[in-house]
């Protein structure tokens, strides 16, 4: 929720969301209608999360988009 000495900087946007970050430290992760806030560590963690998962290996028989709708290569 913004309050009046919550000013926010835009940090990345895109067609799917945005990432504000919040003047006091905070990170705002907007996608479509829902908004997360995280603290900078925490955000980090999540972001290699899931970059670890679009970039791992498909499981062993199944095709690659079945684990990966994102469509990586």
């Amino acid at each position: 929720m913004n309050t009046p000495s919550c000013r926010r900087t835009l940090l990345a946007q895109s067609p799917v969301g945005q990432v504000e970050q919040c003047a006091c430290g905070m990170v705002h992760l907007t996608v479509g209608p829902c908004t997360l806030r995280f603290d900078p560590d925490v955000l980090r963690a999540v972001a290699a999360m899931l970059h670890a998962a679009v970039h791992a290996p498909a499981p062993a028989g199944e095709p690659e988009h079945a684990s990966a709708p994102w469509g990586h290569a």
